[in-house]
């Protein structure tokens, strides 16, 4: 199994707008396109006053060329979209992880 994790660090002045975006339209844009497994969205719990708030969607994948194919189809749209919904209020990075 290979899991495909998406963290976001977000300005809190858009945390609202942000997670409505992922629930309401990202997530369900997914649904049928790819061949995810499935797919969850978490916010890190943590104490920073002041700090960005982090959210991560994980993608689970059977396959590692289907995580990739996902990877490729999917980087460059999510920068775009996110640079036109929120500039640099919102900042991503990806990793892959396999289970142990």
């Amino acid at each position: 199994m290979f899991i495909y994790n998406i963290s976001f660090a977000l300005d809190s002045k858009i945390q609202d707008d942000w997670v409505s975006w992922c629930k309401e339209t990202y997530l369900p844009s997914l649904l049928g396109q790819v061949s995810f497994q499935k797919h969850i969205l978490l916010k890190l719990l943590a104490d920073g006053v002041g700090q960005p708030q982090t959210y991560c969607c994980q993608f689970t994948f059977e396959s590692i060329v289907e995580l990739d194919k996902f990877r490729k189809q999917q980087r460059q749209h999510l920068s775009t979209e996110l640079a036109a919904l929120f500039g640099e209020e919102c900042m991503f990075f990806d990793t892959i992880l396999k289970e142990a």
